[in-house]
Formats: C-alpha cells, sequence, structure tokens
C-alpha cells in the first residue's frame, strides 16, 4: 500500500467471541465477517472482541487451516475436472485474507465500566501473552467475550496505564462519548489525567460534532476520531 494515500480502515471489529455477536457463530460466520469487509473495499480491519482475543486467533486457525489444506491439494492430480473447481474454490475462501490486513485486538472493559481498544503489533503479537494481560487484570475465563460486566475488575484506566506501558500495541479510548466512554464516565482531574496520559494515542466519538468541543475543553493534541460504533 502506498503510505501517503487514504485507506478505508476498521478498528472496532467484533467477532462471534463476542456474546453479544449477531449472526452465525461457525467458520461461516467468521468468514463473513470478513468477507463483507473486503467487499467494501476496506483495506484494514482490527478484530475488537469484548475482553477476549479468541476471536482474533480463530480467525488465523481459519486462515491456517485453509494454508494447509491448498498445500496438500497441490499435490494431487489438477488435470481431474471435479479437482480443479474444489482447489478454485478454497483458492477464493482462503484469498479473502490476501485483500485485507487483520489487526489483532482487544475491546477491555475498566472500572467504572468504561470501554478501550488494545490493538497489538502483529508482527510481536502473542496469543498466549494477550490472555495473560487479561489474567492479570482480573478476567476470569468466564468473563471473557462479555460487555456490561456487573462484577469488572478492580483496575481502572489509570492502572490499566501502568500494567499496558511496556507491551507492543496502541491503546484507543473507546466512544468516549457515550455511557461506556471515559468523557461521561468520568469528572474533573482524574478524566484530565486519564485523556491527557501519553500512553493514550486516540480516542472515538460517536458523534463527529463533539470532537471540536472535546479538544479544547480538554485542551487534547492528540486524534479523536468518529466511528460508527
Amino acid at each position: 500500500m502506498e503510505p501517503s494515500a487514504f485507506y478505508p480502515v476498521d478498528l472496532h471489529v467484533h467477532t462471534p467471541a463476542s456474546k453479544c455477536f449477531r449472526g452465525e457463530t461457525n467458520d461461516e460466520g467468521y468468514l463473513g465477517i470478513i468477507g463483507e469487509y473486503v467487499e467494501k473495499d476496506v483495506k484494514i480491519i482490527c478484530i475488537t472482541d469484548h475482553n477476549t482475543v479468541s476471536g482474533y486467533d480463530h480467525l488465523m486457525v481459519i486462515k491456517n487451516k485453509y494454508e494447509s489444506i491448498l498445500d496438500s491439494l497441490n499435490t494431487l492430480d489438477k488435470d481431474s475436472p471435479d479437482m480443479s473447481i474444489h482447489i478454485q474454490s478454497i483458492r477464493e475462501r482462503y484469498g479473502i485474507f490476501n485483500k485485507i490486513i487483520i489487526l489483532p485486538g482487544i475491546e477491555i472493559e475498566l472500572k467504572p465500566g468504561v470501554h478501550f481498544l488494545v490493538i497489538f503489533n502483529p508482527e510481536t503479537y502473542s496469543s498466549d501473552v494477550a490472555k495473560q494481560l487479561l489474567c492479570d487484570i482480573g478476567f476470569l475465563e468466564e468473563m471473557q467475550g462479555r460487555e456490561d460486566l456487573n462484577d469488572v475488575p478492580n483496575f481502572d484506566p489509570l492502572d490499566f496505564y501502568q500494567k499496558i506501558k511496556d507491551y507492543d500495541c496502541l491503546v484507543v479510548a473507546a466512544h468516549v462519548d457515550s455511557n461506556k466512554g471515559i468523557y461521561n464516565a468520568t469528572t474533573g482531574v482524574y478524566r484530565a489525567a486519564i485523556f491527557k496520559s501519553p500512553i493514550l494515542n486516540e480516542c472515538n466519538i460517536r458523534v463527529l460534532k463533539r470532537q471540536q468541543r472535546l479538544k479544547v475543553s480538554l485542551g487534547l493534541k492528540k486524534n479523536i476520531s468518529a466511528i460508527n460504533h
């Protein structure tokens, strides 16, 4: 991709690994998500399921499965019409992974119920490390994939910043102007400290006209982008 060009991206994507997901929960459901973004010519997405990385991990399992199938089929007789059609079908299904960049991430819920996106570097991403991060914060296995938790771990954004600062990732405050966002759910000096921390790379808002007001009222220099989630 050209570095100076504009590319459509969506860094806040849910899969069947999120309990709130509506749609097929099998492999077809996962492939359907990627296929929809490819059809829309979106170039980059980040899988940010609620308090889990299992959605991204499962997508990579699907990708690797089709790579293995293709490797096996390529050793067979391609002169057979049926086999040729079958190989082409597999190539088309696997081909969507070559048309889009898929980043690993999490939408994480912190005290007092506010949401952040963690976007990991795909070159250094480790599922085990990400799962350990969730465990360290307090997300037991049965809590992962859920949102609106009654038992949110006793980890607030400032605690989280201290924990995440040594990870190879970006931190984004999700939908800050919603009831799960840090603008509406926090106040005063505490809110300003959350927004102004150098650990926070970007903020997302739902209503674009609030963008400038937030920047002025909080004295922010960092990017605030509008989203449709």
